[in-house]
């Protein structure tokens, strides 16, 4: 952005996209900067949306107003996103959505429809410029007489607004001069979340150690146990004759656990015994267990 590079800052927005990473409002503020300067440089003039020529670039943006508008609780940004996937899912097919590469979209058809539902239940003023591009992209749908019909019941309701700070370039510019305090509160969450996962860490270590003092433990009761059977046994074996009765060395191999065996590797262990044991320390119940390592 600070060398006025659009396409590598879209090419970073798209990786921010794909690996689920916009849920920061740093990262939100910069997204609605950067899709505002790319809508403006791409949009001709008497166009409502601009022209995409590569439909994975065109998901990869939808997605960013889409996932943005979501996640911070921007009903037009939101709009316009779902409106433009609605577009691409009617143009290219549901798989386009969600494929191509894979993102962090739903893959349940109906985009436009979703939008219009949610519309529906909309409290909050949305601009016109959404509902534009609204009507835009349902324009040779089956639902356009529907969008048509909501987009006028939102006017009659005086849920619809001009005012700049709810378009696409005045979004950014209301969210971006707040960016140094968003800095400062993500900041915190991360160093919280690194706090988190060196104490998940040094438990894990803990809980590892101790399963494996555990292990050596059991190991050497069994193997003592056993060498003084071996010994009980073999003395019977001398002193009746019975020598057919003799343990053979194959005959100690059993399906015993698997740091019992005789070939155990020092230091292998069950990922699971370390998974429950962990959900015990921290008073977790059965649920799935994310380890960052």
């Amino acid at each position: 952005m600070k060398k006025k590079d659009l396409k590598s800052s879209i090419q970073v927005l798209t990786e921010m996209f794909l690996f689920e990473m916009l849920d920061n409002k740093s990262c939100q503020s910069l997204c609605l900067k950067v899709l505002s300067e790319y809508w403006k440089e791409n949009l001709k003039e008497g166009s409502v949306i601009p022209e995409f020529d590569d439909v994975t670039e065109w998901r990869n943006v939808a997605g960013v107003f889409y996932c943005v508008g979501k996640l911070a609780s921007l009903p037009s940004i939101k709009l316009i996103g779902e409106s433009l996937l609605g577009l691409i899912e009617l143009k290219h097919g549901i798989r386009t959505v969600y494929q191509e590469p894979w993102g962090p979209l739903s893959w349940e058809a109906d985009y436009l429809e979703r939008a219009l539902d949610d519309l529906e239940s909309q409290e909050q003023v949305v601009s016109e410029e959404s509902l534009d591009i609204l009507l835009h992209c349902a324009a040779d749908s089956d639902v356009s007489s529907h969008a048509e019909r909501v987009v006028k019941d939102l006017k009659e309701a005086n849920l619809t607004s001009t005012d700049v700070n709810l378009k696409i370039e005045g979004s950014w510019k209301s969210w971006f001069k707040d960016i140094a305090e968003h800095e400062v509160e993500d900041m915190k969450e991360f160093q919280q979340t690194m706090q988190d996962w060196d104490n998940q860490r040094r438990v894990l270590n803990d809980i590892e150690k101790d399963i494996l003092k555990e292990y050596a433990l059991e190991r050497d009761r069994v193997f003592k146990e056993a060498e003084l059977d071996d010994k009980a046994h073999l003395l019977a074996v001398e002193r009746l004759g019975y020598w057919d009765l003799a343990k053979s060395e194959e005959s100690n191999k059993s399906e015993e656990i698997f740091y019992l065996r005789k070939d155990y590797v020092e230091g292998a262990m069950n990922d699971l015994d370390i998974l429950e044991r962990y959900r015990v320390v921290v008073g977790q119940g059965k649920k799935p267990i994310i380890l960052v390592s």
